[in-house]
């Protein structure tokens, strides 16, 4: 197909069917009682009532967030297979005298660099059931999704894309529909079409250029000058997707042979929309992603260029995609450290060549510890994942001559999960594999 035949082929397709979600909100209501007893009895009576109800109003505030009316766990009873989907194995997993291999490495100018989210004082989590909501996805809702966004990115590339090539993926954790497309100076735009989300990437390797401006910015940029630069850029793209968020979110990524960041993402959402986004600082709601980054061909350039605009939607409300099922008991800090210094972690990832090579590191004296949250690994044969808040633990290694300090740092369930302990004893020497069908 010709470029003309394809972009007038889009002006023809329908707009995406728009779903309309009501939610309801629960009543309660309160009864008063008299009570008719001589004077003694009625005082006895009004102060018990009144303990009795506010024992009741603490109980409520636990369990009930925004009207919802959930289960409260003392402890999670977790499946076999759910806690191998946690916490899953890997060689080299044993921890010999408190020394801890299995850890991912940050890298960070500053502490403030790490995105530490800080602990709160409440006393119970939300634990969330991410679910898949097996909305069909056909070629057309792909074409449909993306069709304006192409013709726009055209504009402002004053360039247009070839015809695209669509293929049905079922190789990824969500099966869904891909489309993606070069033009002649190698910028390239993919979509992917699943049952919960939409995603538009358009990326180029040497920048993304519009028109004139190619969107160099300096590595010493600082948070403040590096939103009012991408004001104009901002509100394009808040065009071409037709969105517009109210919240920014900074993440900068450090390499220990470079002073400055090599890489700088910034998020464009609304921190209200889900309470994930709120309470753990993390972006699971339709947001645009933008990321800069200064390697270019194995060399590090002093401006960064705009690499990567990406942007996700849900194709429904995100709250019924990440739904609370209960509350959970949070564990003190003691209770977390000792689970720390048992090696009843989660690395972070699940390469055994990365760790095979390292040097136990004893996080007995950690240097910060923060919260965050994590779901299971997915499985493509389930519908529903599990979804629970960690304490992630961080132990400075040590720190480059450019001044960059090298972080270890794992993750502790932030509650108590039943026959926790019996699984890492029955991983030991080596941590063993997991059949996830049983």
């Amino acid at each position: 197909m010709k470029p003309k035949d394809f972009n007038e082929a889009l002006n023809h397709l329908d707009d995406d069917i728009v779903e309309e979600y009501v939610v309801k909100a629960e009543k309660f209501e309160k009864n008063n009682a008299t009570i008719r007893k001589r004077r003694f009895t009625r005082i006895v009576a009004i102060v018990t009532s009144i303990c009795i109800i506010v024992g009741a109003i603490a109980v409520i505030s636990k369990i009930q967030n925004t009207k919802e009316n959930l289960p409260v766990w003392e402890e999670l009873e977790l499946s076999e297979k759910q806690i191998a989907q946690l916490f899953p194995p890997i060689d080299d997993f044993p921890v010999e005298s408190n020394l801890i291999k299995a850890y991912t490495i940050r890298y960070a100018s500053d502490p403030s660099n790490l995105g530490i989210n800080p602990l709160n004082d409440d006393e119970y989590a939300k634990i969330y059931q991410k679910k898949d909501t097996e909305k069909k996805t056909t070629k057309y809702g792909i074409y449909s999704f993306s069709s304006n966004i192409v013709r726009e990115f055209q504009k402002q590339l004053n360039e247009e894309f070839p015809a695209p090539t669509i293929r049905y993926d079922n190789s990824e954790q969500e099966k869904g529909w891909h489309l993606s497309g070069y033009n002649i100076h190698e910028t390239h735009y993919s979509v992917f079409n699943t049952s919960n989300t939409n995603k538009f990437t358009l990326e180029d390797y040497e920048g993304i250029v519009f028109g004139d401006n190619d969107f160099r910015i300096n590595t010493d940029i600082s948070d403040d000058e590096l939103v009012a630069f991408l004001e104009d850029l901002k509100e394009t793209l808040y065009q071409i997707f037709d969105v517009s968020f109210s919240d920014i979110k900074i993440n900068r990524s450090y390499n220990p042979t470079r002073e400055k960041p090599t890489y700088i993402d910034v998020y464009f959402y609304n921190k209200d929309d889900h309470d994930i986004n709120t309470d753990y600082d993390l972006v699971i709601s339709d947001h645009i992603e933008i990321s800069f980054s200064n390697e270019l061909y194995g060399s590090f350039m002093k401006d960064m260029l705009l690499k990567r605009i990406e942007y996700v939607e849900a194709r429904t409300d995100v709250t019924d995609i990440y739904s609370p099922i209960g509350m959970a008991k949070l564990l003190t800090l003691e209770e977390a450290e000792a689970l720390l210094y048992d090696g009843h972690v989660y690395g972070g990832h699940l390469c055994s060549a990365c760790i095979s090579g390292r040097e136990g590191i004893s996080f007995e004296s950690y240097d910060f510890v923060g919260i965050t949250y994590r779901f299971e690994l997915e499985d493509k044969n389930d519908k529903t994942t599990l979804g629970l808040p960690f304490y992630v633990f961080y132990k400075k290694i040590e720190t480059s001559e450019k001044g960059i300090s090298k972080y270890a740092t794992v993750l502790v369930p932030a509650v108590k999960i039943s026959d926790l302990n019996e699984y890492f004893e029955s991983q030991s020497d080596p941590h063993a594999d997991i059949d996830k069908q049983s």
